[in-house]
């Protein structure tokens, strides 16, 4: 599996281009507000969207996820706890950080805890973790998390908006933190991570 990082918009949202070698494909984890870096890095790369897979659906995660899905016809896949929030400008903030509300309706795969599904020869496999939102993913490929704002380097996303849940943070946190393998961990802001790094340390994180 290789992994391409673009680090985009003002808030510096991770986005993995995930893909095979050979394979012509990928997977968009989380388009960030900047679709022009986006489309340069797939053209340059000679890859095309086979999906836009989605943490969850705050504006600074799904700010190119129009563009790219007008483009190359590219599916979203989220899950079905958080099309309340990718529909609605308020809820997803976009209102509040953005110059107009970004409003997504009608994606068309709604993942579930325990679903597993294949993006460009890559198996994926979701792993709700409710608490920054009420439909926070992760999606476990080969030997790494894509976390988007559950688990960071050190810390966790905040639970302060709407849908978020202190409780539910901490249940994921230990769900997490307690898988028994050692994995990479990509997270939606800041550096990688391992999950043995962060297993040490979780319960000081709220």
């Amino acid at each position: 599996m290789n992994i391409i990082n673009l680090v985009l918009g003002d808030f510096s949202v991770n986005c993995y281009i995930v893909y095979s070698e050979g394979s012509g494909g990928c997977a968009v984890i989380d388009p960030g507000e900047e679709f022009k870096v986006l489309d340069k890095a797939l053209e340059e790369n000679g890859i095309v969207p086979e999906a836009i897979i989605l943490t969850h659906a705050h504006f600074d995660h799904i700010g190119a996820v129009k563009q790219l899905r007008e483009k190359y016809n590219s599916p979203i896949y989220i899950n079905a706890d958080e099309i309340e929030i990718l529909a609605d400008g308020d809820k997803n903030l976009s209102t509040r950080f953005c110059d107009e509300a970004i409003e997504i309706s009608d994606p068309e795969y709604l993942v579930r805890d325990g679903d597993c599904f294949t993006v460009a020869g890559l198996d994926f496999e979701v792993l709700h973790t409710p608490g920054h939102t009420k439909g926070c993913t992760v999606y476990k490929c080969g030997d790494t998390l894509f976390t988007g704002d559950t688990l960071f380097a050190g810390t966790c996303g905040r639970c302060d908006v709407w849908s978020s849940d202190v409780l539910k943070m901490r249940e994921s946190l230990e769900r997490l933190c307690t898988i028994p393998e050692s994995l990479n961990v990509f997270s939606g802001h800041g550096p990688a991570t391992t999950l043995d790094r962060e297993r040490k340390s979780y319960k000081l994180f709220i």
